[in-house]
């Protein structure tokens, strides 16, 4: 069954994950979804629309995978949601993966690299950098 709900507490998404047997995203553009990075770390399989936040999430994670228009949405669902199947037990792969790929100092230190690959490339090419230098390390 499809539920629309209104705005819920974080104690609520993280039941509502848990019930669920599919986390579906239809989004024609997403930078980096903070649902789908929450349903996975629940251990919920991700089904994404094929755009680019949506991608790192598809090559990182181990049960998430991509569609690009209804039909494809549709043939993957049904693959893995048959008629009358019983609740499938959350993934916890997915779970794993999150928690590994995308903590909150690992995302420092990925900013952090790209901050420092842009330093060095500035540098490279002779042109002036910026004052702020390390203001990421800081936090």
């Amino acid at each position: 069954n499809l539920q629309v709900r209104g705005q819920c507490t974080s104690a609520e998404m993280v039941e509502l994950y848990r019930s669920a047997h599919l986390y579906l995203n239809t989004s024609r553009w997403e930078g980096l979804s903070l649902a789908a990075l929450e349903a996975a770390a629940t251990g919920l399989p991700l089904l994404l629309r094929d755009c680019p936040g949506n991608r790192e999430l598809v090559r990182q994670l181990p049960d998430a995978e991509s569609f690009g228009d209804v039909e494809e949405a549709a043939r993957a669902i049904a693959r893995r949601l048959p008629p009358g199947s019983p609740a499938l037990p959350a993934n916890s792969t997915n779970a794993a993966a999150v928690a590994a790929g995308y903590s909150a100092e690992r995302l420092r230190q990925r900013l952090q690299d790209t901050y420092d690959g842009l330093l060095t490339e500035r540098s490279r090419r002779g042109q002036q950098t910026l004052p702020f230098g390390g203001w990421i390390r800081g936090w």
